[in-house]
């Protein structure tokens, strides 16, 4: 068990002990299989000889009370952490490679069954050596939270769940008896209905839809400024922390909420755009358009451009920002309300300095 003593004399020891820390880099990764096991993988370049260390916790604002878990060879590259309890939890991992060079890693995507497209925001970094904190912000799509995934999801320590769907989308869902506090924040553009109705009487084809969903990410970037400007006074309270973005497929709201976001503290666009794209890699998305077999071949092909991430749908949302207010930058000051100081206080929330 390492102590909070541990994690401030860290910083002093990278220095004493390293020459040179600016040269190495360190790039983690870590999945799990939705039953409490984690695979944790790490690439360290250059190449090193010793020892990493392993330890993780539960909950992301007590890293001092982390457990060890395990010690291996750096050249491993990867191990295997499994839960000798056999409980489905979310954990944060502390990686120490020869009591030198730290870094922490968690899981991206929460393998929850019944719930669509849950991940974490964490780990995403900055070009001036900070990254966004583990655990305190996750997107998801709709809630239907089953008893089989209580454990994992109660284990998000979640205080907060701002819910971008409309009134007729929330009505047939209810709360799962979830302690949140619920925010419904309604943004209307992007309602499929009409469109899949036009598919089913094939008048609507894959041009179709690629216009569709570009108009409907400018409509999301221009029209609603006063619904992401009261998400971000939301973001911008302490004691809101953990919180969850959601809307129905966890995709195009919550992805466009998303990008604000990571662009808000200076998350590089490449990243962000990374993010974005992470939706359509994730089965429970690509399943909601498993009875697109019932339509035209056309037809099929309108579903999948539909329900896809195509960057080019955010990145008109983009370019919308940029015709319209010159940069992002403005367009946080001048339609979100967050100007330096808020930006800054954001930052000061969701960031840690992360060297490696």
């Amino acid at each position: 068990m390492f102590t909070r003593f541990f994690l401030f004399i860290l910083p002093t020891t990278i220095f004493i002990a390293c020459s040179n820390p600016e040269s190495v880099s360190i790039d983690t990764y870590s999945c799990g299989d939705g039953k409490g096991n984690d695979t944790i993988k790490w690439d360290i370049f250059p190449l090193l000889e010793g020892t990493v260390k392993i330890y993780s916790y539960e909950n992301p604002n007590y890293p001092e009370f982390a457990q060890f878990e395990k010690e291996v060879n750096i050249n491993d590259g990867k191990t295997v952490i499994s839960s000798s309890e056999g409980r489905n939890v979310r954990k944060y991992y502390y990686l120490s490679f020869n009591n030198i060079y730290s870094t922490i890693v968690s899981n991206r995507f929460i393998k929850v069954d019944s719930i669509l497209n849950l991940r974490d925001l964490g780990g995403y970094k900055t070009e001036n050596k900070q990254a966004v904190r583990w655990g305190k912000l996750f997107r998801s799509g709709r809630l239907n939270l089953k008893e089989n995934g209580r454990e994992c999801f109660n284990s998000l320590h979640l205080k907060t769940v701002i819910d971008f769907r409309t009134e007729k989308e929330r009505q047939f869902r209810n709360r799962d008896n979830i302690s949140a506090s619920f925010i419904h924040i309604p943004i209307a553009s992007g309602d499929l209905s009409q469109a899949l109705q036009s598919i089913k009487k094939d008048e609507f084809k894959r041009g179709d839809a690629f216009i569709f969903m570009q108009d409907n990410y400018r409509d999301l970037a221009i029209n609603y400024c006063a619904q992401f400007k009261e998400m971000f006074e939301i973001l911008s309270d302490s004691l809101n922390y953990p919180v969850l973005m959601l809307c129905t497929g966890g995709k195009d709201r919550v992805g466009f909420a998303s990008a604000l976001v990571l662009s808000a503290l200076g998350i590089p666009k490449d990243q962000i755009f990374e993010d974005y794209s992470l939706s359509y890699s994730i089965p429970n998305i690509r399943n909601e358009g498993k009875y697109a077999y019932q339509y035209s071949p056309e037809g099929q092909e309108a579903v999948t451009a539909l329900l896809s991430t195509n960057k080019q749908y955010l990145e008109t949302a983009f370019q919308e920002i940029e015709r319209e207010y010159s940069s992002m930058d403005n367009y946080l000051d001048k339609a979100l309300g967050l100007n330096k100081s808020k930006r800054e206080h954001l930052q000061k929330l969701l960031l840690y300095y992360s060297p490696y």
